[in-house]
């Protein structure tokens, strides 16, 4: 997430001692944000990671109009970091639960496909930098990304509940 919002930030920003503390703003807010993620997720995790996930969306998002302001990117940043950094720790749970016979393959492969993503993202958003969007490609292509997995969570949310309902058929 910070490497979408990095070419933006000190481009937009007219101060540059503002950079550095945004970021600090935004690591304080992954800190929360990991820490009411894995608190929710214990009872609700397909509800926290979905929310999570559509939070992440709809804050970069609203970073593309105020990333010039520097209050506004204070308040999203922090914001982003809450909600952002609560989906990786929620959906290496969720694959763990799934992965019945072999957790630690699970945990490694969701580790893994985060890490992919981010590789990918940012081969990506470097890319869109030298498009017309300019230091919003980035986020521009981590909004698409975010998108395309949000949309991919509704069926994680019926495979788990039909899961859930075949279970109980079977008691």
């Amino acid at each position: 997430m910070t490497t979408s919002t990095t070419p933006a930030v000190p481009t937009r920003q007219r101060l540059p001692f503002v950079v550095p503390l945004i970021f600090v703003v935004f690591g304080l807010g992954a800190i929360i944000g990991t820490n009411l993620a894995g608190r929710y997720a214990d009872k609700r995790p397909v509800t926290t990671f979905i929310t999570a996930t559509a939070g992440t969306v709809v804050l970069m998002g609203l970073l593309v109009p105020f990333s010039a302001n520097a209050y506004a990117m204070f308040v999203l940043m922090f914001l982003l970091g809450i909600a952002g950094m609560g989906i990786p720790p929620v959906g290496t749970g969720l694959a763990v639960r799934c992965a019945h016979g072999a957790p630690t393959l699970a945990a490694a492969v969701s580790v893994s496909a985060f890490n992919g993503g981010t590789a990918i993202g940012t081969w990506f958003g470097a890319s869109a930098l030298e498009s017309t969007l300019g230091v919003l490609g980035p986020l521009t292509i981590a909004i698409i990304m975010g998108v395309l997995g949000l949309l991919t969570l509704p069926v994680l949310a019926q495979t788990r509940a039909t899961s859930q309902q075949d279970a109980e058929a079977s008691l």
